[in-house]
């Protein structure tokens, strides 16, 4: 009872850490956010997201393909910061999340080739996830049941998916 008090606690300090890191953003994690929201509606990535069973915080996380968008600034260039950014990379995995990370000065000096980036990882994913991309345009469409479905009918082989759904 009392290690729950304690985990709902750090929790709930987590959620306000989180709110105060969207509320002010570094920099590069605005510059970042311009060229993230340039991939709505399709993938909507969201801010300073506590992930789901962990205690940690995604700097932008699209919850359609789990992907966790890191921006690393100076301070994650010591040897015990990387390794730390390593066992966090390594437990996001296993929970099924995908990090990608990127530098600051990769946000700054080139910031098409990181959209490019996580376009094309974006569109890995959609593909792995979701069928083909033309698919994936009716899939945005439905809501979560309707999509759970989708997926469940795909697994059972089955084709005709429009007209399943409705």
């Amino acid at each position: 009872m009392r290690i729950l008090k304690r985990s709902k606690k750090k929790l709930m300090e987590l959620y306000e850490r989180a709110a105060w890191m969207r509320d002010h953003p570094t920099p590069s994690e605005l510059q970042a956010w311009m060229l993230l929201r340039k991939l709505q509606p399709t993938y909507i990535f969201k801010r300073q997201r506590v992930l789901y069973g962990t205690y940690y915080i995604g700097d932008f996380f699209c919850e359609r393909l789990n992907l966790v968008i890191e921006i690393d600034g100076p301070s994650h260039n010591s040897f015990e910061a990387q390794k730390k950014d390593e066992r966090r990379k390594n437990m996001l995995n296993r929970w099924g999340y995908t990090v990608m990370p990127f530098s600051d000065e990769v946000v700054f000096q080139n910031p098409e080739h990181m959209f490019k980036e996580v376009k094309r990882i974006c569109d890995i994913f959609e593909e792995k996830y979701y069928g083909s991309k033309k698919e994936s345009i009716v899939l945005t469409c439905l809501n979560e049941s309707q999509i759970k479905r989708t997926n469940r009918l795909k697994r059972e082989g089955r084709q005709n998916l429009r007209t399943q759904l409705f």
